[in-house]
């Protein structure tokens, strides 16, 4: 794309926010700052998408794509079924569940476990002399999506 037409989509896109318009128009650089702007709003926007959730958190995930997640301890084998898919999005469609939807799969391929970055904990009480510190590294799986399945 060139840099006049991706102003003019960005102009006429009803999706995108007022910062990032005033931060494309305003920063007049070349696509090569702009591209991955836009290959992440085109992605969102022409593929589909699903919101599933695991670990007690939601991820919105697009086919390929890949993401740290916690431990799938009981897995053992290297395919992952996720089931509980709250929302399935496609070109502007989208369907939620109430809470789930039945039968909707996001299928996904465990590339490895491994423990995520160290994070310190420091708890103090001042005037008591009470300092503690620990130490915190999460147990995360990283999945790669392989196919969204709608019901």
């Amino acid at each position: 794309m060139e840099f006049a037409s991706e102003i003019k989509f960005l102009n006429a896109s009803p999706f995108l926010p007022d910062e990032l318009i005033k931060i494309a128009i305003d920063s007049r650089k070349k696509a090569d700052i702009l591209q991955p702007i836009f290959n992440k709003i085109m992605k969102g926007l022409l593929t589909m998408y699903a919101i599933f959730e695991t670990g007690g958190k939601q991820y919105r995930v697009c086919k390929g794509d890949v993401l740290d997640v916690e431990r799938l301890s009981d897995v053992e084998e290297s395919k992952i079924n996720f089931d509980s898919v709250l929302a399935i999005g496609n070109d502007g469609d989208m369907e939620v569940g109430t809470p789930t939807i039945e039968g909707a799969v996001v299928t996904a391929d465990l590339v490895k476990d491994f423990r995520g970055k160290k994070i310190t904990v420091f708890k103090m009480k001042r005037r008591k002399g009470y300092r503690k510190k620990q130490g915190h590294r999460q147990e995360l799986s990283r999945i790669m999506i392989q196919d969204i399945k709608k019901p």
